[in-house]
């Protein structure tokens, strides 16, 4: 039987900090290091928690700012499996620069709790992305890239991405 229009979202895409430490002169969400988070573990809490299972989403989306640099990362994406609902988030990469315990909790939390990451293939990051992508794919992380594409330089560095990860990246 054919499914109609849904009562309650499938799908939340929640900006979980300003905050960022890519400095992209192209962001278009102005997010730079020193905004504030919010505290998200009782936001979320009070409004997914209160949901029943036909209210809840399949899927959160975490996004930012970089939300793996919001101090309450890791739980918040426990918290959301144990809601029932599939953690995903789009990052830099620039954590893979943190102490090594620390990258190491993200990449453990992603591998747990998170149906997969997006890494945003800035080309001036390229250094801190890289890392994580490889991390990503060894560890058997379902990895999507995302490019910015705006004229035929950015098709072909594009392409040259694609060549290099296409085996360990969906």
């Amino acid at each position: 039987k054919e499914i109609g229009e849904l009562d309650y979202p499938e799908f939340y895409d929640i900006k979980l900090t300003g905050r960022c430490n890519g400095n992209c002169s192209y962001c278009y969400q102005d997010s730079t290091f020193d905004q504030n988070d919010y505290n998200a573990v009782d936001k979320l809490t009070s409004f997914f928690g209160s949901l029943t299972e036909n209210q809840k989403p399949f899927q959160i989306a975490y996004g930012g700012g970089e939300p793996t640099v919001h101090p309450d990362f890791t739980k918040i994406t426990k918290l959301t499996r144990d809601f029932g609902i599939a953690p995903n988030y789009t990052t830099n990469g620039m954590f893979v620069n943190w102490p090594f315990e620390l990258a190491g909790q993200v990449i453990e939390a992603t591998k747990k709790y998170c149906e997969g990451v997006a890494i945003t293939c800035h080309p001036h990051l390229y250094d801190y992305w890289s890392i994580a992508a490889d991390a990503f794919i060894e560890e058997g992380v379902f990895t999507n890239f995302h490019n910015l594409i705006s004229d035929k330089d950015s098709v072909d560095e594009f392409m040259k991405i694609f060549d290099i990860w296409k085996e360990g990246i969906k």
